[in-house]
């Protein structure tokens, strides 16, 4: 209990040192160091305001227990990123809002679909959110833990649930179509261009024609090489990304 101890104070260290000896040793000590880091989650999760600047105690606990593919972070997770501000999540996430919270997400999540729905369909919750929400969705179906026909199915019925006002929700929902192969939604999302609920900046009618263009096996195939869309395997080449992160190892 020493070295977890260690290894979490370590974690919880301020500054933009990137603690890559604590984060190996939590890792070979998987068993041991997963209460501690659920206790982490839930510490900086009801104290999320208060949490100092250069501080990244959090993110080094979601992405350790992402690769560990820990259940219990799900629900923890939800309670972080619901319907907060963009300006909470950002400070909270960082970049991480973005690019990986989806699949860290989806790593957790144990293939249980009920909370991501959730999130996506939520419309207090905040954009950026509902967003990590389709990501985690494109995870589980490059991982074959959803079927296309399962996703596709769910997606239809988007089209009929979300408020129709521009949002990113509707622009990441014309990704994932597009992601996937767009012909069976070609009528919908048409009519979501022709009604201005994307911003042309995000997704265009032009790139829904061309991944139209494209049979569905090479749509599949690029999709499940696409790093993006890939479980949490190994939490340090994961934060590898991280601007302080690459500095340090120049």
């Amino acid at each position: 209990m020493k070295k977890c101890r260690l290894i979490i104070r370590e974690l919880k260290r301020r500054g933009l040192k990137f603690p890559k000896r604590a984060l190996e040793l939590a890792v070979e000590n998987q068993e041991l160091i997963t209460p501690e880091l659920l206790k982490l989650l839930e510490h900086d999760c009801e104290n999320i305001t208060k949490l100092p600047k250069r501080y990244c105690g959090h993110l080094y606990a979601l992405y350790l227990l992402a690769q560990f593919k820990e259940k219990r972070a799900l629900p923890l997770i939800m309670k972080i990123i619901s319907r907060r501000s963009e300006r909470v999540l950002r400070f909270i996430f960082g970049d991480v809002l973005t690019e990986d919270l989806g699949r860290i997400i989806a790593s957790v999540c144990g293939g249980e679909l009920s909370p991501i729905k959730k999130l996506i369909e939520d419309e207090r919750s905040n954009e950026y959110a509902r967003c990590a929400g389709f990501d985690a969705l494109l995870v589980l179906l490059a991982e074959n833990v959803i079927t296309r026909d399962e996703l596709s199915s769910y997606l239809k019925t988007l089209f009929a649930k979300l408020k129709r006002e521009p949002s990113l929700v509707w622009g990441d929902l014309a990704v994932v179509c597009c992601e996937i192969h767009p012909a069976e939604f070609y009528d919908e999302l048409k009519q979501v261009f022709m009604d201005d609920l994307v911003d042309p900046l995000y997704i265009t009618l032009e790139d829904i024609n061309d991944s139209n263009a494209k049979s569905q096996e090479q749509l599949m195939l690029r999709l499940r090489q696409d790093s993006r869309y890939s479980y949490i395997e190994n939490a340090i080449e994961a934060m590898q990304w991280w601007s302080f992160v690459q500095k340090q190892a120049r």
